[in-house]
């Protein structure tokens, strides 16, 4: 009873091993890279992720798969997710010294970058299927969530002002947090 009594309250080794990871390259790496390079927001995005993974793998005891599908969905997010703060808080990131996609590459720059990974965040959101989670409710929530997704990035195309660019980023902003959970109500509610 003492063993499984231990084995409920602490964590197995390959999830207190993620747990380290995420601490690690949060401290260690991403948190100096941001103010020398925007490869700091991929980086970070993994400690951003992993606490889904560490959620399979303390359930399951092992990574497959559908853990690194959900991880997938949530690295991927994350980053033209960041990227649409920096556009409409650019100013706030120059004046601290962080390197982030709407100082780096500009405005423009950081627009092609949203739409670019918003792909990404589709075919993402999609491979879950693959893995045998999700369902057909999910399948249609992701296509309908992607579609919507992809329609504010097509309006990020057109030429735009400054003033422009920062109300679009944060409609793309917006769209996001919403996009999330209903995107993971539906993978719930679909199996």
């Amino acid at each position: 009873a003492d063993a499984h009594e231990r084995q409920r309250i602490g964590a197995n080794p390959l999830t207190a091993a993620l747990a380290l990871l995420s601490f690690v390259l949060y401290v260690f790496a991403y948190t100096p890279l941001k103010r020398r390079s925007t490869w700091a927001l991929v980086v970070g995005a993994v400690p951003g992720a992993i606490p889904a993974l560490l959620g399979w793998t303390a359930s399951t005891g092992h990574i497959d798969a559908p853990g690194l599908a959900i991880f997938g969905v949530l690295f991927v997010w994350q980053i033209p997710h960041f990227i649409a703060i920096s556009i409409f808080r650019a100013d706030e990131y120059a004046r601290a010294g962080l390197k982030v996609d709407g100082v780096v590459h500009g405005l423009d720059g950081a627009r092609i970058r949203i739409v670019g990974w918003s792909f990404l965040q589709f075919a993402a959101s999609l491979a879950v299927l693959k893995t045998g989670i999700g369902g057909r409710f999910y399948e249609g929530a992701a296509f309908a969530l992607g579609a919507v997704l992809l329609a504010i990035c097509g309006l990020g195309l057109r030429a735009m002002t400054r003033e422009q660019t920062c109300r679009w980023a944060r409609t793309f902003f917006i769209y996001s947090l919403v996009y999330l959970p209903v995107l993971f109500a539906a993978m719930v509610l679909g199996r």
